[in-house]
């Protein structure tokens, strides 16, 4: 089979099952099964190349993990990658600190924590830029999935969370639940110190119980010069304090003054 050619190869691989299928009606949802096509890539070297085009062609990556891609994402497997989700995990908050609202202090470790998070994920995409424009270029979809703490609502082990609900429910815990940060925003600090990307072709911020600093949105999007969207869920209704809203509305716009003023920068906001 290893004289076929590495085209039809790659088209057999796409018709190859990847996992395991669950009955829908199951709940909750089991993990995801292990994938059944990395054994398919130990046939031969053609063989490798079509598998690890369809397992490296979208990954996921968390910010605590960001030194695995490293050793992993090497040579070839770079180039079949087209789209990258991004988690931030926030530092976790002890049990108790659930019936609190958060404290200013915890508001800036996880401002520097997202932060630190987006200065390594920007510095390990920057290595994957071609060294010279002689090397072919590549593009890469962005987006940030989720923004939490291991002990926010919906990020808790799931015999924990079940625990915690029905002690809440009977009166024996004091929880906060998402409450406790509906009015923190995450910031990035420091942005000037993040790498210019010409790798990244959209920027996706997906909606999340931890809301972005619409400041923070556009500031990301200064770095990303040949993204051509930019797509996030503006949260600006906050009826106890009206004046935040238009002041984020203008720390939003200012970052973006430069970018609308050249015509060939083409981004969508």
């Amino acid at each position: 089979m290893d004289d076929l050619p590495q085209e039809l190869i790659a088209l057999i691989a796409c018709f190859l099952e990847r996992r395991d299928e669950y009955p829908k009606e199951e709940f909750p949802p089991p993990k995801p099964a292990a994938s059944k096509l990395p054994p398919y890539a130990t046939i031969s070297r053609k063989w490798q190349l079509a598998i690890e085009c369809r397992t490296f062609n979208a990954i996921h990556l968390k910010s605590t993990e960001l030194s695995h891609p490293a050793q992993t994402l090497t040579g070839h497997r770079r180039a079949f990658i087209s789209a990258l989700t991004f988690e931030v995990v926030l530092p976790e908050y002890d049990d108790h600190r659930c019936a609190r609202f958060e404290t200013q202090e915890e508001m800036e470790a996880n401002n520097q924590a997202f932060t630190n998070a987006m200065q390594a994920l920007f510095v390990l995409l920057k290595s994957w830029e071609p060294e010279s424009t002689h090397e072919q270029s590549r593009s890469i979809a962005l987006a940030i999935s989720a923004i939490y703490s291991p002990m926010d609502k919906w990020h808790r082990p799931a015999r924990k969370a079940e625990e915690d609900d029905w002690n809440w429910g009977i009166g024996k815990r004091a929880d906060l639940w998402e409450h406790r940060y509906e009015h923190s925003l995450i910031r990035l600090l420091e942005h000037a110190n993040l790498p210019s990307l010409a790798i990244i072709s959209s920027l996706d911020i997906l909606s999340d119980s931890r809301r972005l600093e619409p400041r923070s949105v556009a500031l990301l999007a200064t770095k990303l010069p040949q993204a051509h969207t930019v797509k996030f869920d503006l949260f600006d209704n906050q009826s106890k304090h009206p004046n935040n809203n238009q002041s984020a509305r203008y720390g939003m716009f200012t970052p973006l003054v430069p970018l609308l003023a050249i015509p060939s920068a083409g981004q969508e906001y």
